[in-house]
């Protein structure tokens, strides 16, 4: 199914093996993405870089496979292809640890790569990617291209700062933040008040156009000139939380570009959220088991 004409999705930043309590998944937060969205009917493409190794292999077999655009995806012989080694810590909560030096912290710019962004109806990023002097460089080069960039915080310590995470969000429209990242961030900027002081706060600070609030299990709030918009979580049988955030972008966009109205897209990206954490891994096989709603177009 192919949802829009438009031109793909670009997605950019790491893509690697999640190695799991269950076993190796393919991951990696932008990827999960654009994972998510081809599932769904959307056009998307990976810029990424992934290791001339066994591990790059069969990345590049599962992406054929699961018919994931990687014409964006680079190959180098330099490093090695990424991983993350997951463990659940406490009930429903994951603790990661990210190997450095790993193909997708060489991710090089591109005229392909500059052309894909500056006709994409979003880019998606994460400050993960940023890590690295070379894909710093490229991310910063593919936002001035950018005519809509949905920043998907995704801190991960110790790779962030509030330096960094500032000049990204100067040049972000709309912003993906958990209640824990919105807390850090009003630590580092002043903010004070409730919830929505503090949205309002990083809207007024960095003129965003829209900030999309996770809150786990409770749901998620939209906030959008000065208005804001919240619906209940959806419970669900839980086997793990990897990659529900995304899930939950990668709803938000599909309804975005339907045509839904607010409260359709925040339901629509919860239920794919709550149907992700039913099963091991970011990235589960979209067959019988999806709900009919992801089934089912909102135009």
């Amino acid at each position: 199914m192919s949802l829009l004409s438009t031109a793909p999705v670009a997605c950019f930043g790491e893509i690697l093996w999640d190695v799991l309590p269950a076993g190796r998944r393919l991951g990696g937060a932008p990827f999960n993405v654009c994972y998510h969205l081809g599932r769904l009917g959307v056009r998307a493409s990976m810029i990424s870089c992934i290791g001339a190794d066994e591990a790059g292999t069969a990345i590049q077999k599962l992406l054929e496979e699961q018919q994931v655009d990687d014409a964006f995806v680079q190959i180098t012989a330099n490093t090695p292809t990424g991983y993350v080694f997951a463990t659940e810590v406490r009930p429903n909560e994951m603790e990661y640890e990210i190997v450095e030096d790993v193909a997708w912290d060489g991710i090089v710019t591109t005229p392909g790569n500059l052309l894909l962004v500056a006709e994409a109806p979003f880019f998606v990023f994460g400050s993960l990617a940023a890590r690295s002097t070379t894909s710093h460089d490229t991310l910063f080069a593919l936002l001035d291209n950018a005519t809509c960039a949905v920043f998907d915080i995704n801190l991960r310590h110790p790779f962030y700062s509030p330096g960094l995470i500032s000049s990204l969000l100067e040049k972000t429209h709309i912003l993906k933040i958990n209640e824990n990242e919105l807390e850090i961030l009003s630590g580092w900027f002043g903010f004070a008040g409730d919830t929505l002081q503090k949205l309002q706060g990083l809207v007024s600070r960095f003129s965003l156009n829209e900030i999309l609030l996770t809150r786990g299990a409770d749901g998620a709030l939209v906030f959008k000139d000065g208005m804001h918009w919240s619906r209940a979580g959806i419970a669900t049988k839980v086997a793990d939380t990897v990659g529900s955030g995304d899930a939950f972008l990668a709803g938000y966009l599909y309804a975005r570009l339907s045509g839904a109205a607010m409260d359709q897209r925040i339901d629509f990206a919860n239920q794919l959220a709550a149907w992700v954490t039913r099963f091991h891994g970011a990235c589960p096989p979209y067959d019988q088991s999806v709900p009919a709603l992801i089934n089912h177009s909102l135009i």
